[in-house]
């Protein structure tokens, strides 16, 4: 269950204009229709709503409650089936992140630029060893695409 990334939106893009696109320019319509220019505000939109910066829409989950819960799936995931259990779980870049973030100690810095490399369809491998404790998990695997290359198709290698 990803994050509420409309709800950043509505947020976080009137501080991004107010910011960065009016002094250039830049249109709502532009951001929405250029990829690279999307890229730009989202990357500012998503970081301000990780810092928790102030905004004047309504209430919505905030980061530190959005990775909260991807920790408590996690390890419902890991209490459910035991841990050395092998599991797939198939979710989105946004909650791979997250995970990562927890696991490895990652600042909110490093979580969106990880955010932005995790090809679509990868596959991510956690370990939970013979403890079953959280903070006692690895990181085996990140953004194998490997069943991808086999395919030979580099169009089927995408990030969004």
């Amino acid at each position: 269950d990803e994050y509420d990334y409309m709800g950043v939106i509505r947020a976080y893009l009137p501080a991004f204009m107010a910011q960065v696109g009016d002094e250039r320019g830049i249109t709502e319509k532009d951001i929405l229709a250029r990829p690279q220019l999307f890229e730009i505000a989202f990357r500012f939109m998503v970081r301000a709503w990780m810092n928790s910066e102030p905004h004047d829409q309504e209430a919505f989950e905030s980061w530190r409650a959005f990775c909260g819960r991807v920790e408590d799936g996690l390890r419902s995931i890991v209490d459910d089936n035991g841990p050395r259990a092998k599991i797939g779980v198939f979710t989105s870049g946004g909650v791979i992140s997250a995970a990562l973030r927890q696991v490895l100690g990652l600042s909110n810095k490093r979580t969106l630029s990880i955010n932005w490399t995790i090809y679509n369809s990868s596959v991510t491998q956690l370990y939970y060893g013979r403890s079953g404790r959280h903070e006692d998990a690895l990181v085996l695997g990140f953004n194998s695409i490997a069943h991808l290359e086999t395919a030979g198709d580099k169009g089927l290698m995408t990030f969004r």
